[in-house]
Protein backbone atom coordinates (compact mmCIF):
# COMPACT_ATOMS: atom_id res chain seq x y z
CA UNK A 1 0.00 0.00 0.00
CA UNK A 2 1.42 3.35 -1.04
CA UNK A 3 -0.05 6.44 0.56
CA UNK A 4 0.28 9.85 -1.03
CA UNK A 5 0.29 13.00 1.06
CA UNK A 6 0.20 16.66 0.15
CA UNK A 7 1.48 19.71 1.99
CA UNK A 8 -1.27 21.67 3.68
CA UNK A 9 0.55 24.94 3.09
CA UNK A 10 3.69 26.50 1.66
CA UNK A 11 5.70 29.40 3.05
CA UNK A 12 8.89 31.39 2.47
CA UNK A 13 10.97 28.82 4.37
CA UNK A 14 9.76 26.05 2.07
CA UNK A 15 10.48 28.15 -1.03
CA UNK A 16 13.98 28.94 0.27
CA UNK A 17 14.69 25.25 0.92
CA UNK A 18 13.51 24.47 -2.62
CA UNK A 19 15.76 27.15 -4.11
CA UNK A 20 18.73 25.82 -2.12
CA UNK A 21 18.04 22.43 -3.71
CA UNK A 22 17.94 24.06 -7.15
CA UNK A 23 21.37 25.60 -6.53
CA UNK A 24 22.75 22.32 -5.12
CA UNK A 25 21.59 20.35 -8.17
CA UNK A 26 22.08 22.87 -10.98
CA UNK A 27 24.76 25.12 -9.55
CA UNK A 28 24.72 28.88 -9.74
CA UNK A 29 23.97 31.49 -7.14
CA UNK A 30 20.82 31.63 -5.05
CA UNK A 31 20.69 35.44 -5.34
CA UNK A 32 20.13 35.10 -9.09
CA UNK A 33 16.88 33.28 -8.29
CA UNK A 34 15.37 36.18 -6.33
CA UNK A 35 12.93 37.01 -9.13
CA UNK A 36 11.79 33.39 -9.23
CA UNK A 37 11.49 33.41 -5.41
CA UNK A 38 9.34 36.54 -5.51
CA UNK A 39 7.09 35.08 -8.18
CA UNK A 40 6.59 31.87 -6.18
CA UNK A 41 5.83 33.75 -2.97
CA UNK A 42 3.36 36.00 -4.79
CA UNK A 43 1.63 32.97 -6.27
CA UNK A 44 1.47 31.25 -2.88
CA UNK A 45 -0.01 34.37 -1.29
CA UNK A 46 -2.64 34.87 -4.00
CA UNK A 47 -3.66 31.19 -3.93
CA UNK A 48 -3.40 30.55 -0.19
CA UNK A 49 -7.04 29.38 0.11
CA UNK A 50 -6.58 26.92 -2.75
CA UNK A 51 -3.07 25.69 -1.94
CA UNK A 52 -4.06 22.28 -0.58
CA UNK A 53 -6.32 21.80 -3.60
CA UNK A 54 -3.43 22.60 -5.97
CA UNK A 55 -1.04 20.36 -4.01
CA UNK A 56 -3.64 17.58 -4.21
CA UNK A 57 -3.62 17.84 -8.00
CA UNK A 58 0.15 17.41 -7.93
CA UNK A 59 -0.30 14.23 -5.88
CA UNK A 60 -2.59 12.80 -8.56
CA UNK A 61 0.11 13.38 -11.16
CA UNK A 62 2.47 11.30 -9.01
CA UNK A 63 -0.22 8.63 -8.58
CA UNK A 64 -0.60 8.41 -12.35
CA UNK A 65 3.15 8.01 -12.75
CA UNK A 66 3.23 5.22 -10.15
CA UNK A 67 0.42 3.37 -11.89
CA UNK A 68 2.00 3.78 -15.33
CA UNK A 69 5.42 2.59 -14.13
CA UNK A 70 3.86 -0.38 -12.35
CA UNK A 71 1.86 -1.32 -15.47
CA UNK A 72 5.05 -1.25 -17.53
CA UNK A 73 6.50 -3.77 -15.06
CA UNK A 74 3.34 -5.92 -15.17
CA UNK A 75 2.51 -4.97 -11.59
CA UNK A 76 -1.12 -4.37 -10.70
CA UNK A 77 -2.34 -1.24 -8.93
CA UNK A 78 -5.63 -0.14 -7.43
CA UNK A 79 -6.02 3.53 -6.46
CA UNK A 80 -8.29 4.18 -3.47
CA UNK A 81 -9.85 7.48 -2.52
CA UNK A 82 -12.39 6.26 0.03
CA UNK A 83 -9.80 5.63 2.70
CA UNK A 84 -9.94 6.98 6.27
CA UNK A 85 -7.57 9.88 5.68
CA UNK A 86 -7.55 11.17 9.29
CA UNK A 87 -6.76 7.65 10.54
CA UNK A 88 -3.82 7.39 8.13
CA UNK A 89 -2.65 10.86 9.16
CA UNK A 90 -2.64 9.68 12.78
CA UNK A 91 -1.00 6.33 11.98
CA UNK A 92 1.77 8.02 9.99
CA UNK A 93 2.18 10.96 12.37
CA UNK A 94 1.03 13.39 9.70
CA UNK A 95 -1.57 15.07 11.93
CA UNK A 96 1.33 16.89 13.60
CA UNK A 97 3.04 17.82 10.33
CA UNK A 98 2.58 20.01 7.27
CA UNK A 99 1.21 17.03 5.33
CA UNK A 100 -2.11 15.26 5.01
CA UNK A 101 -3.07 11.98 3.37
CA UNK A 102 -4.72 12.37 -0.04
CA UNK A 103 -5.03 8.95 -1.68
CA UNK A 104 -3.81 5.38 -1.35
CA UNK A 105 -2.78 2.86 -3.98
CA UNK A 106 -2.47 -0.88 -3.47
CA UNK A 107 0.42 -2.31 -5.47
CA UNK A 108 1.07 -5.99 -6.13
CA UNK A 109 0.05 -8.97 -8.18
CA UNK A 110 -3.43 -10.30 -8.75
CA UNK A 111 -4.23 -13.84 -7.72
CA UNK A 112 -3.68 -16.28 -10.61
CA UNK A 113 -7.22 -17.65 -10.13
CA UNK A 114 -8.87 -14.21 -10.29
CA UNK A 115 -11.66 -14.73 -12.83
CA UNK A 116 -12.12 -10.96 -13.26
CA UNK A 117 -8.51 -10.43 -14.31
CA UNK A 118 -9.17 -12.05 -17.69
CA UNK A 119 -12.76 -10.87 -18.09
CA UNK A 120 -13.49 -8.51 -20.96
CA UNK A 121 -13.35 -4.87 -19.92
CA UNK A 122 -16.63 -2.98 -20.13
CA UNK A 123 -16.21 0.54 -21.49
CA UNK A 124 -18.49 3.07 -23.14
CA UNK A 125 -17.68 3.52 -26.83
CA UNK A 126 -15.33 6.42 -27.54
CA UNK A 127 -18.03 8.06 -29.68
CA UNK A 128 -20.07 8.51 -26.49
CA UNK A 129 -17.15 9.78 -24.43
CA UNK A 130 -15.14 11.96 -26.82
CA UNK A 131 -16.51 14.93 -28.68
CA UNK A 132 -14.53 16.14 -31.65
CA UNK A 133 -14.58 19.83 -32.56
Amino acid sequence: MVLFAARRSLDADYVDRFLESVVDVRGGEKEKLNGYRSAMLSSIKSQSERLLEWNTYQVYIALGQLMTAAAMLDIDTCPMEGIEKPAYDKLLGLHESDYTTIVGCAVGYRHPDDKYASAKKVRFPSEQMVQRF
